[in-house]
């Protein structure tokens, strides 16, 4: 399964479903208008599965910096994708995991 960081768009090969409305994970930013700002963001996040010790691995893709186009409340965007190996003995069910990505001026 891959998430596109730039379209948001989902896909899904080999026998998988990608339930409806799947999108590519994004923030607002707000801060002044026409900086430059860092995003740090890890390599990949263990996915746990629902109800046993499974796990897969979301490999992170994404900008590392973010250029402040409008400042206020309307804030900046930017998304992060990735991708994700299914290996076939991997268990049908839910998997969640935590993104911790940051973003500070240099």
């Amino acid at each position: 399964a891959t998430v596109n960081a730039a379209t948001g768009l989902v896909s899904c090969t080999g026998g998988l479903t990608c339930p409806g409305g799947s999108s590519a994970a994004t923030w607002k930013v707000r801060g002044t208008n026409n900086q430059t700002v860092n995003i740090t963001k890890p390599a990949s996040v263990a996915l746990d599965h629902e109800t046993t010790s499974h796990t897969l691995t979301l490999n992170i893709v994404g900008q590392d910096t973010l250029l402040l186009s409008s400042s206020g409340m309307n804030g900046t965007d930017f998304s992060l994708g990735g991708n994700i190996s299914v290996p076939a003995s991997a268990r049908a069910g839910l998997y969640e995991g935590t993104i911790i990505v940051t973003v500070q001026y240099p």
